[in-house]
């Protein structure tokens, strides 16, 4: 029997921050309550409509597509009212057919493109006119015109509103009732009624459900805190209204609604009988691809592959040096291929596919848009290779097709793209003007609160402090996809405080139990395109993009396909962008006859192999973790197909499976190979009887049980799906197919086993061999031309600062000078000189692009900068003004035209006045006032530009300014004067230590680090009292520091300090990121100036006896007992050690005098004790 009620006010999890009905499972818990309809009225999105469909479908339940719309109250395009007034009213809509779900389509994309407003995306009275027809308008709740204008006292424009409604849906209006426990609600109700009655519009009753169940009333009022960024503590902030807007079963509308007119209820059933919507979709709406007249797309296809396979071969017969006999042998192979992948390529319609695809990866090509060679299966086709969609030959290297387009299992093709990262936008956009905006977009990604996150959100809005909420989501262990529940067992103290935590605790907590997996947030796909042979919402709503201009299918990808959409993938790849800058500055100095191709390098180099072996792979795509080094230096590999099986290899499966270690010691004949069958050998020789690719899973059973590979593909599948029935199945197919090569049963079934064991971890062997030629092609690059790679790899990671000082030491231990960016030398980006890499001037913050194009135009009008007045004589210093001129001389760009950075900065407004009134003496056609002058008259000129006769900052001050500028540091680093204090020591950890051995290191181990504190943010605790979160680095990088009130008025005086520090702390690693509680805090010339036992100064040969005499007064300014010596160059050039009678107090106050007279780098310091007593004696001092 049908329900006489059906829920038409329905929020689910895609009312973001606010709807906690999840629809997974909403299907079970309402036919538990023997409803067979409901509706689905997000908040201004149809987000979940089809998955929504869906569920609904699979428990027999007609589900009603709807949203709650956000209505302006003038025009949708209008933007002038305050953020904290009503800027909409509330409106549900319902799509009684077809018709109707075209026109919510049309409204919901045009709320987002046209009237979106402070995240809301508002419909107006105009566009409700024009796109109403097949939907059902209901009056919506407290919020909706209606309601509002009559809790307003605006009775007169409340009925004009009612009367309008019921005009534009004629018969399809309704004014919504709700019993709800509100006290507004209440008060509201009756004056519904009565303009229901006067206007003769029928009544509807709703419930406006937001969560499953009455006890979910706590965690859901904490979810619209979240979405609405308020605390329980703030002002303002109304506690718990209701616990009556859950889902409730018949009997309990009917209790609610018992003093409410009953056609209210009975009214949900007419609708729900009028609304009748299929969305079951088995079309693809493939973008139409234009081909000459009088030719089919699958003509085009074969003309475009067979002419494309040609050039191929051209190369390859290069490449691969085959003779003449060789060459015409793989002509007949490479032809064969083609003809069979044409044909079913043809045959499953699907031709205009890799024609569109083409067509934008050749445009990119085209266009010096660099491309990757291949991403997942799509590198098995040799029709791909031949129309350079792909990049790496699949027949060289064994690569099926069939495991990218299997014939005996339609379904559509796939290609994901990498492009160069920059490049990336500008294909979208040809797409776009090729087939019209209107017809392209990208798609929707839709966030959940993982574990932590839920805690965390939670913990936020309950005014837990920021240290409290995330020691808890720290308890959470660091496994992928872990749910709170799954945490409680493996993390028991995360359980104690669920069960018997403060009540605060125990709160945080069940809410984010009840919270957990509810979506969040919008964004847009990493990766997805999708282009259409019409416009979008002529099949589904669209929205705009969170990030830019664009729009996205409001549909999440798995959604949007269901519904027809072909996606195409264009993914940004960074290593394309450095390979790509590496090859120009190499061809920069090459012949144009001589060009690089990076495609045609040798596969055998011995240079790049040795790097492999040496695990000399940091910069290197997919083998630069600490990991992949260990594995590849045990590895040794030899040949490319090595590294195609360490691209494979790497993960998680394998490393923990030990065929890993069987890879290796097989490859060195420490362990014998081992073939099951000897036929397998075929398969599996080339990985050492290891299978490590799913192809060779395909391979093995076509081998041996006579399997197509389409077939054989089915198999892989069904062993990755896991499902007995299926299993059983192709297990005896298998068997049998075995039996027709004598192969017995008993062996047969072994051998599938082994298959179902290995399938488990088998990676694509197409995905491994194309991301493998980028490592490889960056592994070539950093061995035969080190500077330019590593040049490039600079310029690609300018904006990650912690990136760069890692890179920068990179290039130290290269040998490989790294020079600072310079007025003249420096390009916009990373250049390389003589074996050295000169910094870009776009690597200097608050210098804008409008500035550097002005100062490389006044550099190319320019040949050469003379001195600073030249520069600023010459740039236009409405576009480079003083703030960029600042930044410029405080990275040092000036250099080598002023050495001394302080009287440029003194002097710059004097400079910019006389260079301002140079220009105002430069007409058209005319020159300059000093072109009137000779030589010596324009010399003598310009000796009255002097800058102030100053002293320039001392080090300390150089690098602050340096590192404010750059973002890191370039000609020194704050700990450099310190080498000595550090050896000294004893074990210091460094921030690369820690982030790439986090895992050896223990929760709550004693750690010593020696750095700087770059950033102090201070917080509050929910007591009240005082933390703060650093960010500490030395030269390997940067790492995140706790202190905890407890400690922190001992430390509050060094936070703010430029002073290079010594940390005392612990490993705090719970979660996903490790970071440092600080316990002590010591400053180096503390430590100096309590233990130096020597001060060694070097005397520069050149120094006068006025400055030796200078040096004698310092060393009587500060008596104390530390020793000093001297190092004295003779008349014969040899060095001599003089050790003074006096003695010294080793404090910076000693060394910035000495600063002033003899370069910091000839002084040092000496420690008499061993380093272990040292650091013993240390010790002793920070525990007292």
């Amino acid at each position: 029997m049908s329900s006489q009620f059906t829920h038409l006010h329905f929020h689910t999890q895609y009312s973001l921050l606010d709807g906690a009905n999840k629809i997974k499972g909403l299907g079970k818990i309402l036919s538990a309550m023997d409803y067979d309809a409901c509706a689905i009225t997000d908040h201004g999105n149809m987000h979940g409509a089809i998955e929504f469909f869906q569920e609904m479908k699979k428990s027999s339940i007609k589900p009603i597509i709807g949203m709650e719309a956000y209505v302006a109250l003038g025009h949708r395009t209008q933007r002038k009212y305050a953020r904290s007034g009503p800027n909409a009213f509330h409106t549900v809509l319902l799509c009684e057919n077809r018709e109707g779900y075209q026109n919510l389509i049309k409204l919901a994309s045009l709320g987002y493109t046209e009237g979106l407003f402070y995240g809301r995306p508002r419909l107006d009275h105009e566009i409700l006119e024009k796109y109403n027809k097949g939907i059902i308008a209901l009056s919506a709740c407290l919020g909706g015109e209606l309601a509002k204008r009559l809790r307003d006292g605006e009775e007169e424009e409340a009925r004009r509103v009612a009367k309008w409604y019921s005009e534009v849906f004629e018969d399809r209006y309704y004014i919504e009732l709700q019993a709800n426990g509100l006290v507004e609600q209440d008060q509201i109700n009756p004056r519904l009624i009565q303009v229901a009655r006067d206007l003769d519009i029928p009544l509807i009753g709703t419930n406006d459900c937001h969560y499953p169940t009455r006890d979910y009333a706590e965690a859901h009022y904490l979810l619209q805190l979240m979405g609405w960024q308020k605390k329980v503590t703030d002002p303002g902030v109304r506690p718990l209204q209701t616990s009556e807007i859950y889902i409730k079963n018949e009997d309990e509308m009917k209790q609610a609604f018992k003093e409410l007119p009953p056609e209210c209820l009975t009214n949900t059933r007419i609708v729900t009988d009028r609304c009748e919507l299929d969305l079951v979709n088995k079309k693809y709406f493939l973008p139409d691809y234009p081909v000459p007249k009088g030719m089919t797309l699958e003509d085009e296809l074969v003309k475009d592959s067979e002419q494309g396979l040609e050039e191929r071969l051209l190369k390859l017969n290069i490449l691969y040096e085959w003779s003449e006999e060789e060459g015409k042998k793989k002509r007949t192979e490479y032809f064969e291929r083609l003809e069979f992948e044409l044909g079913i390529i043809n045959q499953m319609g699907f031709p205009g596919y890799f024609l569109i695809v083409a067509d934008f990866i050749n445009w990119s090509k085209n266009n010096d848009i660099p491309v990757g060679p291949g991403r997942g299966s799509g590198a098995g086709s040799i029709v791909a290779y031949a129309m350079r969609i792909t990049d790496i030959d699949p027949i060289q290297y064994d690569l099926l097709f069939e495991r990218f387009l299997n014939p005996e299992r339609v379904s559509m093709p796939d290609f994901d793209v990498d492009f160069e990262v920059e490049g990336r936008e500008r294909v979208i956009n040809y797409v776009k003007q090729k087939y019209g905006k209107e017809r392209v977009c990208q798609i929707s990604a839709i966030g959940s609160l993982k574990a932590k996150g839920a805690i965390k959100g939670v913990g936020r809005v309950l005014d837990f402090s920021y240290a409290d909420a995330d020691k808890i989501a720290k308890l959470i262990p660091d496994d992928l996809g872990i749910t709170i529940a799954e945490a409680m067992e493996k993390q028991p103290l995360l359980k104690e405080l669920a069960e018997h935590g403060t009540e605060q605790e125990q709160k945080l907590l069940r809410s984010a139990l009840a919270l957990e997996g509810l979506n969040s947030n919008l964004s847009t796909h990493a990766a997805g395109v999708i282009i259409m042979n019409s416009p979008i919402t002529d099949v589904m709503p669209i929205c705009t993009q969170t990030n830019g201009d664009g729009t996205q299918s409001m549909y999440t990808m798995k959604y949007a396909e269901d519904q027809g959409a072909v996606k195409f993938d264009f993914l940004g790849l960074r290593n394309l962008t450095v390979i790509d800058r590496a090859v120009k500055l190499i061809n920069e100095h090459r012949a144009q006859d001589d060009q690089l191709d990076i495609a045609l390098i040798s596969m055998k180099n011995e240079e790049t192999f040795q790097l492999f072996c040496r695990g000399d792979t940091t910069g290197v795509f997919q083998l630069e973790s600490d990991g992949m080094k260990a594995l590849i230096q045990k590895l040794r590999p030899d040949c490319f197909e090595d590294i195609i099986a360490l691209v494979a290899l790497y993960r998680p499966g394998p490393l923990g499976s030990g065929m890993v270690d069987d890879f290796v010691e097989r490859k060195h004949g420490r362990q014998k190979i081992v073939y099951q069958h000897p036929m397998m050998e075929q398969v599996l020789e080339e990985t050492y009887g290891v299978m490590v690719y799913q192809e060779q899973v395909m391979r093995t059973v076509q081998v041996l049980a006579g399997f197509s590979l389409g077939g054989a593909d089915i198999l892989r599948r069904a062993i990755g799906k896991k499902i007995p029935e299926i299993l059983a199945e192709q297990r005896l197919k298998f068997v049998d197919g075995c039996a027709e090569n004598d192969i017995g049963a008993d062996l047969s079934n072994q051998i599938f086993d082994l298959i179902q064991k290995f399938a488990a971890y088998g990676f694509n062997k197409s995905h491994s061999a194309a991301y493998a030629l980028i490592s490889y092609q960056t592994a070539w690059l950093k061995a035969n031309y080190p500077v330019e790679f590593m040049a490039a790899l600079l310029t690609t990671d300018i904006n990650r600062p912690e990136s760069v000082v890692k890179l920068i030491n990179e290039c130290r231990n290269m040998g490989i000078p790294v020079l600072p960016p310079d007025i003249n030398e420096s390009d916009l980006i990373f250049t390389t000189h003589s074996g050295k890499i000169r910094f870009g001037l776009n690597a200097i913050k608050n210098v804008g692009i409008t500035a550097l194009n002005s100062i490389m135009e006044a550099k190319r009008s320019c040949t050469r900068f003379k001195g600073i007045l030249d520069v600023f004589s010459n740039i236009d210093t409405s576009k480079v003004n003083s703030r960029v001129l600042e930044s410029l001389t405080k990275s040092g760009v000036f250099d080598s035209l002023e050495g001394n950075r302080k009287r440029i900065m003194e002097g710059m407004d004097e400079v910019l006045a006389l260079a301002a009134a140079e220009k105002s003496m430069v007409r058209e056609n005319q020159v300059s006032f000093f072109d009137l002058l000779s030589e010596e008259e324009e010399e003598k000129s310009r000796t009255k530009l002097e800058l102030p006769d100053i002293s320039d900052w001392k080090q300390k001050t150089r690098l602050k300014y340096e590192k404010e500028a750059l973002g890191f540091f370039i000609s020194g680093h704050p700990l450099d004067p310190y080498v000595e204090e550090i050896k000294a020591l004893g074990r210091i950890v460094t921030t690369q230590q820690l982030k790439t051995e986090e895992k050896s290191f223990n929760n709550r181990e004693a750690v010593n680090l020696a750095g700087v504190i770059v950033n102090t943010v201070i917080r509050l605790t929910k007591t009240n009292k005082q933390m703060a979160v650093l960010t500490f680095e030395d030269q390997w990088g940067a790492i995140e520091l706790v202190v905890f009130p407890k400690n922190f008025p001992a430390v509050e005086s060094f936070l703010n300090t430029d002073d290079p520090i010594l940390i005392n702390g612990n490993i705090n690693n719970f979660g996903d990121s490790l970071n440092v509680v600080v316990e002590k805090i010591t400053p180096l010339p503390e430590i100096r100036q309590e233990r130096a036992a020597l001060i060694r100064i070097e005397l520069p040969e050149e120094l006068e006896q006025e400055a030796v005499q200078k040096i004698k007064k310092v060393f009587d300014q500060f008596p104390g007992g530390c020793s000093v010596s001297m190092s004295v160059l003779t008349e014969q050039k040899c060095r001599v050690n003089l050790k003074l009678q006096e003695k010294v107090l080793a404090c910076e106050e000693l060394v910035n005098e000495l600063d002033e007279i003899i370069p910091l780098k000839n002084l040092s310091f000496r420690y008499a004790a061993s380093k272990e007593k040292v650091a013993n004696n240390f010790r002793e001092m920070v525990n007292a």
